[in-house]
Formats: structure tokens, C-alpha cells, sequence
């Protein structure tokens, strides 16, 4: 299991920039995994659609389980049924890719919102991944201990990260490199983590060389 230090965890990256890849090294070894990805190219060995409840999820409260709802064409029930059994198997990772993309636009359900707020009660923890920063609920950050930004331009992104955690986050956010991230932890830097490999994520407690030099904003970007 994560550790008892992780809340939540929060990947924010568009596509082509390494946030799958950490997203699978985050959860590949644990035991207990209950996943839903919008983007329906991420499985498990069990494949639980809507409406159905193996009974691997009532009877194994303490084995492996490595689940999944597959991804359809109703995205927000899917999500919302990964959350309900992430809850009835309890001890477990919920992993959401992708998770605006599953809401549609629309609020999260009471069981996503359960596993969010609550999860810790039965030892579940989340991941959950997300292409913009803005696109965040506030319920979710609030509870997540760890934050991976990957690297972007956009001056919206920037400003976020600037408000939510530093000037100096922002900065070296803008200047990684693809396969980078850098990890703020109870809203203060920690590392630049590189996943060079699914199962083999590294990290450095320093700045590269390469960000250490001053970078400012052109307002006409």
C-alpha cells in the first residue's frame, strides 16, 4: 500500500509529456488496485463493468486484487462505479487517468466523493490524474499530499501553479523537460522525478543545473 503519509496523490500534465507513465510506476506495485482511465488503454487482470460485483471484491478484503472498469461510452458511471468498489474492497489504490475527462463536465458522484474525503477510513488512497491544473475540484487537492506537475507554457497553468505553490514552482515546472515532473508535497517542493521506465520512477531532492538559472514570464505570452 501507499504509505500511510499519502492522502492523495494529483498528476497534472498534458498528454505526451510522461504522466501515464508515472501514473503506472505510482500504482504498479501494489497489491490492491481498483482503476478507471477515460482514455481506456490502461487494464488489469480483472475487468468489472458496471453493475456487476465480483465476489473476488466481497470475500478477498486482505489479498491481491487488481481490477478495473472498462471504459465505454458512459465515462461518469464508470467512474463512479470504480469508486464503489474501491470502497466495498477497501485496503486499496483508486486510480482514476484521465479524471476530468470522466466527469464530463459534470460534479463528481457521492462515491468518488466518498473515496476522495472519507477513503482513508477503510485505507483506500487515490490517484488521479488530470491534463490542467484549473481542472483540479478543490476537493481533491484538499486532500492530496503529493502534486506532480508536468511541464507547460500556458500562462493559465503557470499562474496556478505560481498562486497554489510558489513563484519558484512555476519556474522550474515551465523549464523541465518531457518525462519530468516535479513533486510538491504538503504545498512545498520536493523533487524533480523522472520516470525513465513503468516501474522505475527516480527522483532528485536538487534542482538540475539547467533550472537553476533565472526564467521570467514575457506578459505577451
Amino acid at each position: 500500500m501507499l504509505s500511510l503519509e499519502h492522502d492523495g496523490i494529483v498528476l497534472c500534465g498534458k498528454r505526451k509529456r510522461g504522466k501515464t507513465t508515472l501514473c503506472k510506476a505510482l500504482y504498479r506495485n501494489e497489491k490492491r488496485v481498483v482503476l478507471y482511465d477515460a482514455k481506456g488503454a490502461l487494464h488489469e487482470p480483472l475487468e468489472i463493468p458496471c453493475g456487476w460485483i465480483p465476489t473476488e471484491v466481497l470475500t478477498n478484503k486482505r489479498g491481491i486484487l487488481r481490477c478495473y472498469v472498462p471504459r465505454t461510452n458512459k465515462p461518469w458511471d464508470e467512474l463512479e462505479w470504480s469508486a464503489y468498489i474501491a470502497i466495498l474492497a477497501g485496503r486499496c489504490v483508486w486510480v482514476c487517468d484521465e479524471f476530468a475527462d470522466a466527469l464530463e463536465g459534470g460534479d463528481p458522484g457521492e462515491s468518488v466523493k466518498w473515496v476522495i474525503r472519507m477513503g482513508r477510513e477503510k485505507d483506500i488512497r487515490f490517484i488521479a490524474s488530470f491534463q490542467r491544473p484549473n481542472e483540479v475540484p478543490r476537493m481533491v487537492t484538499a486532500q492530496a499530499s503529493d502534486i506532480y506537475y508536468f511541464q507547460t507554457n500556458e500562462r493559465n497553468d503557470l499562474q496556478y501553479i505560481q498562486e497554489s505553490a510558489s513563484m519558484e514552482a512555476m519556474l522550474i515546472v515551465r523549464g523541465l523537460k518531457t518525462g519530468q515532473s516535479l513533486r510538491v508535497k504538503d504545498g512545498e517542493i520536493h523533487s524533480i522525478v523522472c520516470t525513465v521506465s513503468p516501474d522505475k520512477p527516480s527522483e532528485r531532492s536538487v534542482i538540475p543545473a539547467d533550472l537553476e538559472q533565472p526564467m521570467t514570464m514575457d506578459p505577451s505570452e
